[in-house]
């Protein structure tokens, strides 16, 4: 569980997300990282000129961050992005032996100056101002109609949803 939050302002987008992490009903110490030496945050990260934030089980993440080394969509647009989306699944059952309907990912991608969130990779929209992803998606959007910055609407999910902890981590995409 967790708690992403983007917003667009003019040219810039803004996305920030907590570090926690869970196994179960476990808090995972390091929160989510690559390496406990390195404290990488695999939630927000960036691949083959796309970035990402993403809810869901750190193992599909994972495969997503592999898929996206070699794949990504033609262009920034709905259609194309669930086409990516189509190429991922069939990536997944035969690569990785995985089937796509098990894999639960909810997430922002960003490319291009464009930004759209995903749902199970079955429901795409498009940003045009601000949104959220995660357990914590209610907290942070109702936060952020009222003016807060991103890193205040994650850090009030933080205080206020059970499932989201840690810290605040921020990119700025321009």
């Amino acid at each position: 569980m967790t708690c992403i939050a983007v917003k667009i302002k003019g040219k810039v987008i803004e996305i920030a997300g907590d570090t926690q992490a869970s196994w179960g009903k476990n808090k995972m110490p390091w929160g989510v990282q690559q390496d406990k030496q390195t404290k990488v945050n695999g939630k927000l990260f960036e691949v083959n000129g796309m970035h990402f934030g993403c809810a869901g089980s750190v193992s599909d993440i994972g495969l997503l961050q592999i898929f996206c080394k070699t794949h990504r969509p033609k262009e920034m647009n709905r259609d194309d992005i669930m086409e990516w989306f189509i190429e991922f699944k069939e990536w997944l059952n035969d690569k990785a032996k995985v089937s796509f309907n098990d894999v639960n990912i909810h997430g922002i991608i960003a490319s291009e100056g464009k930004v759209f969130t995903f749902y199970d990779f079955m429901e795409v929209s498009e940003v045009t101002d601000f949104n959220a992803v995660g357990s914590g998606m209610w907290l942070a959007l109702g936060a952020m109609e009222n003016g807060a910055s991103v890193s205040q609407a994650v850090a009030t999910a933080i205080k206020y949803d059970l499932n989201c902890g840690g810290d605040v981590t921020m990119k700025i995409i321009k």
